[in-house]
């Protein structure tokens, strides 16, 4: 064999080993063997060759009848706590400016491709809102105005009576985001329905987040958006300070924070970490994605 096949063969072995280590619940194993594939490929390579690969495996299993709903779910619930060790692992990623919302919506329970969708985002350097499953149509439509996302993420798993259209107007409306990635097997009925310039189908997660943040990146207006960002940040905490009726210095003995890294964070002319944020959230009764709300 050449090193292309010894290559192949090396990483369907690592499969065959993960999978039969999640639906044998070995946690141990499994998170040395997720270990192994990040080390030596990284981390949408591990998502791709190990998390996704052994979750369509399992859902096959379950159809064919050679795997118990228990089993399938103890399996499906170890994968996740390799997502979870591995999203631990990474370094905090550069923030691209962009905003993601990723959910199912009303009837389908299915939420982990949406979670995927999220680490992946994340990774890209997305603040990401993961929603989990069924989220309804019209508090989606809500929160996506509340948020002006640059992008959608939903997974179409299940066939589903939901009526779309409210979904479908409001995407096509006269809005420049948010841009749509659908997926799953009944995303298509979705597609013929929203501007082909605002929406894209994909099979692969992975590819469809890289595609569409390509799309979305140009379609961005060319500003400095580290200085914009700062300035909207620090124009939240000014408001919400004043909102809560505290001063900067009241603010900073209640956080902990420097008053005068404070004074220069809401002038805009300082980064600050999303664990300040956190503080200065908690002390003003508010949240961090507030805080960094563009609205």
């Amino acid at each position: 064999m050449n090193k292309k096949q010894d290559l192949n063969q090396s990483i369907i072995e690592l499969q065959k080993q993960f999978l039969s280590q999640t639906i044998n619940g070995d946690h141990d194993l499994s998170k040395k063997t997720t270990d192994l594939v990040y080390s030596k490929y990284g981390f949408e390579f591990t998502y791709k060759i190990l998390f996704i690969n052994s979750l369509h495996e399992l859902g096959k299993l379950w159809l064919n009848g050679a795997l118990s709903i228990a089993h399938e779910h103890r399996a499906s619930q170890i994968i996740i706590s390799a997502m979870d060790h591995i999203i631990s692992k990474i370094n905090k990623p550069k923030y691209n400016h962009l905003i993601a919302i990723t959910t199912t919506i009303e009837g389908d329970l299915h939420w982990l491709p949406s979670r995927i969708a999220r680490d992946i985002l994340y990774y890209y350097g997305y603040m990401v809102d993961f929603l989990g499953a069924e989220t309804p149509i019209k508090d989606l439509i809500q929160i996506i105005e509340e948020r002006i996302p640059h992008l959608v993420v939903i997974p179409f798993t299940v066939k589903s009576n939901v009526d779309y259209s409210k979904f479908t107007h409001f995407i096509n409306s006269n809005n420049k985001y948010p841009f749509v990635l659908a997926g799953g097997i009944y995303a298509k009925e979705l597609i013929g329905k929203i501007n082909p310039n605002k929406i894209i189908f994909s099979e692969d997660i992975i590819q469809g987040c890289e595609i569409i943040t390509k799309n979305i990146q140009k379609s961005l207006p060319e500003i400095d958006y580290e200085k914009q960002f700062l300035k909207i940040i620090g124009r939240n905490i000014k408001n919400s300070r004043q909102l809560s009726g505290l001063s900067q210095s009241a603010l900073s003995k209640e956080t902990g924070i420097d008053r005068s890294y404070l004074s220069s964070v809401e002038k805009g002319n300082q980064n600050i970490s999303l664990l300040l944020l956190e503080r200065i959230a908690r002390a003003t009764g508010t949240s961090a994605s507030a805080l960094t709300s563009r609205n």
